[in-house]
């Protein structure tokens, strides 16, 4: 089932692959995506306020957020009216994107990924490094620095507040504002002791973090008042000797799926410890949306054999 950046296409094309029966419930899913959307922006920029204007702001920002955020995925789906497998897969198979089963997903975040390629996608110029390399090239700007093969030892406490980081390598780096990115778990089990992440959340949370173990990651289990380890991504790169032209590889990204139900086919895989099909699988082709790949590594090509023959 191809999505199109015109999701008024995409709907058509949906439409046409279902009983008639689930027309208007695909409708609605769509619109409830618009007002998943929105309810998520309120809530995100409620975060975004100081203290006393979150007090202030909340209740309105957080009005749009009602049955956005409280609600599954799942929930969502069936509360347009939509029953069966084959329409919850094609609705819902972006999970991918973000990790947890639509079972398991805030609607919010599902609306948000799914609104994401409304319009149609873009790739950047020159590969996905460049994104990486423009970044640096601001950061450093503006007068910061950016270091590689710096792992963190800790963060650095002092009086109940995060003040910098120290590197394994023992050299301490103090900041005015510290954001950890490796996680909750990671951060308070590895880069907090555990009385500077009960002060930070609660010592009911950080036991029930600590006890969690494996366990958390069953799919409908966890620990109450915890948080489960994520999944696990796993990437492959495969390099072909033939163009994109000749492998007949689009630009498009493709997901395939053992089975049009989701939820199930993450819960058999977590069930049989990984020896059963992979629940989701994504396959895209970096070098076939990149439009300066020929031109970049076509002339790579040509120089590394200009060399070859020279050196004989």
């Amino acid at each position: 089932m191809p999505y199109y950046g015109d999701y008024s296409k995409t709907m058509q094309g949906l439409m046409s692959r279902l009983d008639p029966s689930e027309h208007r419930g695909v409708r609605k899913y769509f619109r409830a995506m618009d007002t998943g959307m929105l309810g998520m922006g309120g809530w995100l920029l409620s975060k975004t306020l100081s203290p006393f204007l979150r007090s202030i702001l909340h209740p309105l920002l957080m009005l749009p957020a009602r049955g956005t955020l409280n609600k599954t995925t799942k929930e969502v789906f069936e509360r347009c009216g939509l029953k069966s497998t084959k329409a919850y897969g094609m609705l819902t198979y972006l999970y991918g994107d973000y990790g947890l089963n639509p079972g398991q997903s805030a609607w919010g975040v599902h609306a948000a990924v799914m609104n994401h390629w409304k319009g149609g996608a873009y790739y950047p110029y020159g590969g996905s490094s460049t994104l990486a390399m423009g970044a640096c090239e601001v950061i450093r700007r503006k007068g910061g620095q950016v270091l590689v093969n710096a792992k963190v030892k800790k963060i650095v406490v002092e009086n109940n507040r995060a003040v910098g980081v120290e590197l394994e390598r023992g050299q301490v780096i103090k900041a005015k504002m510290v954001v950890s990115d490796a996680g909750f778990r990671n951060t308070c089990e590895r880069l907090l002791t555990r009385e500077q992440a009960e002060y930070a959340t609660t010592k009911d949370f950080v036991q029930a973090l600590q006890t969690g173990g494996e366990d958390a990651c069953v799919v409908g289990g966890g620990i109450p008042g915890g948080l489960g380890p994520s999944c696990t991504l796993l990437n492959l790169f495969v390099g072909f000797d033939k163009s994109c032209e000749e492998l007949d590889i689009p630009a498009t990204n493709r997901w395939i799926t053992p089975s049009w139900d989701m939820d199930k086919n993450a819960e058999e895989f977590i069930a049989g410890d990984g020896e059963g099909e992979m629940p989701i699988v994504f396959i895209g082709s970096n070098s076939a949306k990149d439009a300066s790949y020929k031109m970049r590594f076509v002339r790579e090509r040509a120089k590394s054999a200009s060399e070859a023959s020279t050196s004989h």
